[in-house]
């Protein structure tokens, strides 16, 4: 791989969330993303043990994103520069749908984040794609209707003002849990304009 080209599971979330919207590109403007809560273990109801592992954003431009994930009973937080977008009348697979998107890259354990969260309106649930890359691991989720599925979720938007998170609880296509929480000031409308 060349220097500054995405990587395939980068590359191959791109391509999923361009699919479901239509091909228009997409651009974002969050506010100061409030803190996240802290998780709690899956196993215990209590806090994680193990002491955070934080990164943070080094991307130019993009906007405040803050991100809470336990992964394998690990907690790993980032926080920087990223990208929050919101499509309120899109579509998966005919379906009508609210698209919330949020991405992160950083510079420690907390290496990469694309998420995307499928609301269907029709109140039957919401899909969800996940790339979260750890260090060297990454860990894959896909819950839609059609194509490769991997792993399992339990996804839901947060919305709070003009901002809010996405917040997903799951197990990867290895069988490693994931608890994670995306936070977002401010979710733009994806529009041509700002495409």
């Amino acid at each position: 791989m060349n220097a500054g080209e995405p990587s395939f599971p980068e590359e191959m979330m791109r391509g999923v969330l361009r699919a479901a919207l239509a091909g228009t590109t997409l651009l974002a403007a969050c506010a100061d993303a409030p803190a996240a809560e802290p998780l709690r273990s899956a196993q215990a109801g209590t806090l994680a043990e193990a002491a955070p592992v934080s990164s943070r954003s080094t991307a130019p431009g993009g906007v405040p994103v803050t991100i809470v994930a336990e992964v394998g009973g690990r907690r790993y937080t980032g926080s920087g520069t990223g990208e929050c977008i919101v499509e309120s009348d899109g579509t998966i697979y005919d379906a009508p749908t609210a698209i919330y998107a949020a991405r992160f890259s950083g510079d420690g354990p907390l290496r990469h984040l694309n998420l995307t969260a499928w609301r269907l309106k029709d109140g039957s649930g919401t899909q969800t794609t996940l790339w979260l890359e750890i260090g060297e691991t990454g860990h894959r989720i896909a819950t839609l209707p059609q194509g490769e599925r991997f792993g399992r979720a339990a996804t839901e938007v947060r919305l709070t003002g003009k901002g809010g998170a996405i917040v997903v609880e799951a197990v990867d296509g290895t069988g490693t849990p994931i608890r994670l929480t995306a936070t977002c000031g401010t979710f733009v409308e994806n529009t041509e304009e700002n495409g």
